[in-house]
């Protein structure tokens, strides 16, 4: 095989990553969003934060960011995550709100949230390789059925399985 095919078959499979990536996006935006959101608004009445506006994105290499106005951003991918990482990830960014940078403070601020944020962190990074270089075929009905109730309040749980999701 030369180089040249073997380029070609990279890029070519690259390509349908991206598109399949493209299309789970498109299709679970709306249930990241309001799972998210959920989550986030849980963690405010925990600790008050002011926010600006959530985004779910898709990020090929980030769980979430935030930026210097309090707008934060999460990757839609955090909806296959278990609760407590998916959290870790919420908890992280709304201390970013707080402090921008990773000093002790802020990781003092984390830890009033989260006290065992140190093995999440290290949990997620192990999930990292898999969730960004894989086909989303694994967010199934199934898991998706699995996973709201825990996160979501009854009520929005009623409204979402009730109404489709125009993307």
């Amino acid at each position: 095989m030369s180089l040249r095919s073997i380029l070609r078959s990279f890029l070519k499979r690259r390509r349908r990553t991206r598109q399949v990536g493209r299309r789970a996006y498109e299709r679970f935006r709306e249930d990241a969003r309001i799972v998210i959101g959920a989550r986030v608004a849980y963690w405010r009445s925990v600790q008050p934060f002011t926010i600006g506006r959530i985004s779910i994105k898709n990020h090929q290499r980030l769980w979430g960011s935030c930026s210097s106005r309090g707008n934060l951003n999460f990757n839609w991918r955090l909806l296959c995550l278990p609760q407590h990482l998916a959290d870790y990830v919420v908890v992280h960014e709304l201390c970013h709100i707080r402090e921008m940078n990773h000093s002790r403070q802020f990781w003092a601020h984390v830890e009033s949230l989260l006290p065992e944020w140190r093995t999440h962190r290290a949990e997620l990074r192990r999930y990292a390789p898999t969730f960004f270089n894989a086909h989303y075929s694994a967010y199934t009905t199934q898991q998706r059925k699995e996973f709201l109730p825990d996160v979501v309040p009854q009520s929005v749980l009623t409204l979402l399985t009730s109404t489709t999701h125009e993307t």
